[in-house]
């Protein structure tokens, strides 16, 4: 039974946000021209400020990343290129490419769904290297005569984790090193907020909902050496397989929704291979938050000197609420939210990077009648 998508969103959410100053990818090309000779942090601070109207393309977005003058303003423009991560490419990244006819997307969505089911199950025993940088706003707040003015989406922290994919499960080692569990579980409070399903079950599911559900032509895409098709989907909340998860403090369980969710597809059109996906949840005024969306993007990997398509980079962006706790109150236990005492509201990104893939090999040794006659006996 294929693994639903789970998030787990963790919070201590206090205050209202801000607006940022929403510009296009044009706007930004033309800041950051302007904005030579500024310093890093100076630089940083201007794109926290930002919101991106449009997608920034992964090409756009490493020649500016070359382009910054230090590791603050590098990590602010991968928040601002994420965040953007959601909504639609400007106009001049779009081809004028004339779209598939619809026999010709029902053979591509064929040999996506075909991709899925054979090559996927083909992927060797392995381990990666996960890292995740974090970013987070930081509500207004006041504590007696004390007052904390509100702070965007900046750099939280970062954490890296050794990802597992064996006998066709993913887990996740421990954080001692000491364990391996599967990754969709609770983890730990201070793992942040994570998402899980990027090596397969996401794929799976999202597909084989979006066949239950709308799924429709969307356009090409510019791709690194070819034309990419994108499809636009929907899916219900009766019909969805898109679990998320939010612990609010002080609560000894995460709260649970299942919502509809909409997003695309990007597909190679020779191949069937999916480059990219985009989850979108549609929630609703009794969800325990506002936003619970996902990016996953796949590329080609060598693992034990064969090359596989895995996933490489993923985006998710949360925005979650505080429930109004009442005084005394009983917390143990209680997997039940009350929209009636929400309280406000916090974002967080992840900026999730793949790499280092490596096959996971087993040792053994076979011991002979010899072998055995060798070793010394037991006192």
């Amino acid at each position: 039974m294929w693994r639903s998508l789970a998030f787990l969103l963790l919070f201590v959410v206090i205050g209202i946000p801000a607006q940022a100053k929403h510009i296009t990818v044009k706007q930004l090309d033309q800041g950051l021209a302007d904005a030579e000779g500024k310093s890093d942090q100076e630089l940083a601070r201007w794109l926290y400020s930002l919101d991106l109207s449009e997608r920034l393309s992964s090409q756009s977005l490493q020649h500016w990343k070359d382009a910054m003058p230090g590791e603050q303003s590098r990590k602010a423009l991968t928040a601002l290129a994420d965040a953007s991560a959601f909504v639609n490419l400007p106009p001049n990244g779009i081809p004028k490419t004339a779209p598939l006819d619809r026999n010709a997307q029902e053979q591509l969505l064929s040999l996506a769904a075909d991709y899925i089911e054979k090559t996927l199950s083909k992927l060797p025993n392995f381990f990666a290297t996960e890292e995740i940088i974090t970013f987070e706003d930081t509500p207004a707040s006041q504590d007696g005569s004390f007052f904390t003015s509100y702070e965007p989406l900046h750099y939280a922290g970062i954490m890296r984790a050794t990802v597992h994919y064996r006998g066709g499960k993913e887990v996740m080692e421990g954080r001692g090193g000491e364990e391996v569990i599967e990754k969709d579980q609770t983890i730990s409070p201070a793992s942040g907020l994570l998402s899980s399903g990027e090596f397969g079950p996401v794929l799976k599911n999202t597909l084989s909902d979006a066949k239950s559900g709308k799924l429709t032509w969307g356009y090409w895409e510019k791709g690194a050496n070819s034309e990419i098709a994108v499809f636009r989907y929907s899916v219900s909340r009766s019909r969805s397989h898109y679990k998320v998860k939010v612990l609010v403090p002080g609560h000894s369980y995460p709260f649970q929704a299942r919502p509809g969710y909409h997003g695309e597809i990007a597909i190679d059109p020779v191949s069937g291979t999916i480059l990219r996906i985009t989850l979108r949840a549609d929630l609703t005024d009794d969800d325990p938050m506002t936003r619970a969306d996902l990016m996953v993007e796949y590329g080609p990997v060598v693992i034990g000197g064969r090359t596989y398509i895995c996933p490489t980079k993923s985006v998710a962006l949360a925005t979650a609420y505080q429930e109004a706790t009442r005084a005394g109150a009983s917390l143990s236990g209680d997997r039940h939210f009350d929209p009636g005492r929400r309280g406000p509201q916090q974002t967080a990104l992840n900026d999730v990077t793949f790499d280092h893939y490596q096959v996971l090999r087993s040792e053994a040794r076979i011991l002979t009648g010899a072998d055995m006659n060798d070793e010394p006996d037991e006192p």
